[in-house]
């Protein structure tokens, strides 16, 4: 025994020089778990809502608060491992926010603004008020004369935006505009003390403006019903023209993937925000950076490379505009990378995270709205506030640009229509909101559908997106107003060989062998472009629809008044009803000529600063408002005469439009029978 202690007692040294054995890495659940309680998003979040332009926050587009934002990402994407960590400049119209402020003698009321509405003057713009309503034309008519006065305007943001009374304002030669609340109208900043902010839809050229609160617009009110008012209103803002070289920044940041075949999933947030913003976005930027520690931590190894994508100007990015947001997104996957569409899996768009008692809302993709169901039946207890479910996605975020290139997407927010009317966009919008334990459900939630794309076959079901498609496709409906009976016939024939395809594709797919599931998908994600890039369409109010909807829509509203015009005693009202519904109409009927005029302008396809809106199959719009007017007048004859080519040229568009839908329903359908 004693022969064999040396040997031992040298073994037994060795050990203790050997290394401890590494605990085993925690599950990603578990590492969330950990990171949640060691304070790591709540820091993310406190060190972003710390940024701001203004002692109210604010990281617009370009501002030094926001490309400060983009900074403290990029360094935390390296420090926790991230590869190809990298800054990428967004030309923008940069925005930088100090504050706002009406002065009525000694009292000074706080303010706040909308993105792209130009600087007062260091001294302020001083004038009377008029109190001008809703600030439609006719409000102004009554208000009378209001050259070189400020005007005070409730806003009826259901209705319309803030754009468009303010270039009333402007036209009316008014100095400068005054915005607040008005209770009948609860869309937004409902809270009393509430200031709001928004993407401005703005023009160089219109007035300044500023939003003061509902209390404040009582007082100014209450004021005004006693006498005369004088007011003193000031936007302290600078803005860097993309011109002139503003830009912001998107920052990227990846986990490389074991295949190297090119695919990817997208988890995007942006960072820009208005006021400190503790949900919308920093909420889902501080997500985006849990899920990837998480990720890290577990030492989890994808098949496909997860790409971290937070984006600038999702809330406004250029003047001159209106479709001047989701700008950093629109600029990621139109110009930045274009070879994107078609590789990647899925995009997953976090918005508003862990909101405190809020449904999950999805916004998927229509052909994966069957699996975002089957997800939320088998993991009840990661959505213990229930769930609202969408079937199509939504152009109020930077989903929508993806998906128009071809990029199957799905949206992921806690929220609910209390937050949207008194926090959202406001300086109530803080991480008070904000239920940790929801957001850590919140992350398990979206990594389950990371996982789900990552391995195996790809869980798009093409049935779904037919039985979509078929909900607006009416044959009797389509002839009725004039579309060719073959296009319409050739159009069900192929719509029946689509869903013939995606049935059988649906039947098979179980069968499919493992060896050839990645080939399969690479297939899958073809058709993915193919339909999402040819089928996501804009209406006139941002609604997302298929390309021939709206111009149905305008055929009907044309058809309406030239058929009720070719009657022997016209029915003024049912023929004013039918322009009611072509395009922006309703804009039309409310403001100045001139100011609708432009609003068309900025719509059309052509338009210079088109952006994201010339991915939505736009049609150009009309003006039939001189129609309008005439029918108003009883001029039946000449509104009849000018109505008819606009209805047989939106009869022939309508055709093309569903020509070129029969085409694609082909396409697929031969590439569906193809996956196999």
């Amino acid at each position: 025994m004693r022969r064999l202690a040396l040997p031992l007692l040298i073994a037994c040294a060795l050990l203790l020089l050997l290394p401890a054995a590494s605990p085993a890495a925690p599950t990603f659940d578990q590492a969330v778990d950990q990171l949640i309680s060691q304070g790591y998003p709540q820091s993310v979040e406190n060190s972003l809502n710390s940024l701001g332009t203004s002692p109210m926050g604010f990281r617009y587009a370009g501002s030094a608060s926001d490309n400060a934002a983009a900074r403290y990402l990029a360094k935390q994407m390296r420090a926790m491992g991230l590869v190809n960590v990298r800054r990428e400049a967004v030309p923008v119209d940069s925005y930088d926010f100090r504050g706002a402020s009406v002065n009525v003698g000694p009292r000074l009321f706080p303010a706040s603004t909308f993105g792209g509405v130009p600087a007062t003057p260091v001294d302020g713009l001083t004038g009377d008020v008029v109190y001008v309503h809703w600030g439609t034309a006719a409000d102004f008519d009554a208000a009378g004369d209001v050259t070189g006065k400020l005007v005070l305007i409730d806003m009826k943001m259901s209705s319309w935006w803030l754009n468009l009374p303010c270039a009333e304002a402007t036209a009316r030669g008014a100095k400068g505009v005054m915005l607040t609340y008005n209770p009948d109208d609860p869309t937004y900043y409902s809270t009393y003390t509430a200031l709001g902010s928004f993407d401005g839809y703005y023009d160089e050229s219109w007035l300044p403006a500023v939003y003061v609160s509902w209390k404040s617009g009582d007082w100014f009110k209450a004021q005004l019903q006693a006498g005369t008012l004088t007011a003193t209103m000031k936007n302290d803002v600078t803005m860097k023209l993309a011109t002139d070289g503003g830009k912001g920044y998107n920052v990227v940041g990846e986990i490389k993937g074991s295949v190297e075949n090119g695919e990817m999933t997208v988890i995007s947030a942006h960072h820009d925000a208005y006021f400190r913003a503790g949900l919308d976005d920093t909420s889902a930027v501080s997500q985006q950076m849990l899920i990837a520690k998480a990720m890290k931590m577990s030492g989890f190894k994808p098949a496909r490379t997860i790409v971290f994508l937070s984006t600038t100007a999702e809330e406004y990015g250029y003047t001159n505009a209106y479709y001047e947001w989701c700008i950093g997104a629109w600029y990621a996957i139109t110009h930045a990378h274009t070879d994107w569409p078609g590789r990647i899996a899925l995009q997953i768009n976090l918005e508003a995270q862990g909101m405190q008692e809020a449904a999950m809302q999805f916004r998927p993709v229509p052909e994966l709205k069957p699996w975002v169901e089957a997800l939320v039946a088998a993991n009840p207890d990661l959505f213990p506030y229930g769930t609202k479910i969408d079937n199509q996605v939504n152009s109020w975020n930077d989903q929508w640009t993806f998906t128009a290139a071809g990029v199957p997407s799905l949206y992921f927010g806690s929220n609910d229509s209390y937050e949207g009317s008194h926090f959202y966009h406001t300086q109530f919008d803080s991480v008070a909101l904000i239920d940790w334990k929801y957001f850590g459900l919140n992350a398990k939630a979206e990594f389950l559908t990371v996982m789900a794309f990552d391995q195996g076959l790809l869980p798009f079901d093409p049935a779904a997106r037919a039985a979509h498609l078929e909900t607006t496709v009416d044959a009797a409906q389509l002839t009725g107003v004039g579309v060719d009976a073959a296009v319409v016939s050739g159009l069900e024939q192929n719509l029946t060989a689509f869903k013939t395809a995606a049935a059988a594709y649906n039947d098979r797919k179980a069968s499919f062998a493992a060896n050839r599931i990645a080939a399969i998908n690479t297939k899958l994600l073809a058709i993915e472009k193919t339909m999402n890039s040819n089928w996501t369409a804009l209406g006139p109010f941002d609604g997302t629809i298929y390309p021939h909807q709206q111009v149905l829509v305008n055929v009907e509203g044309l058809k309406t008044a030239v058929d009720e015009l070719q009657k022997a005693a016209p029915d003024k009202d049912t023929a004013l009803g039918g322009l009611g519904n072509v395009d922006l109409t309703w804009y039309g009927q409310n403001f100045s000529h001139e100011v609708y005029v432009k609003e068309l302008t900025r719509h059309d396809p052509g338009y210079y600063r088109i952006t994201w809106g010339g991915q939505g199959h736009l049609p150009v719009p009309l003006d039939v408002m001189p129609e309008y007017r005439q029918i108003e007048a009883g001029q039946f004859a000449p509104a009849l005469a000018a109505l008819q080519p606009y209805l047989a040229a939106e009869v022939s568009d309508l055709t093309a439009r569903l020509q070129a839908i029969s085409d694609v329903l082909a396409t697929l359908a031969t590439q569906l029978d193809a996956v196999n």
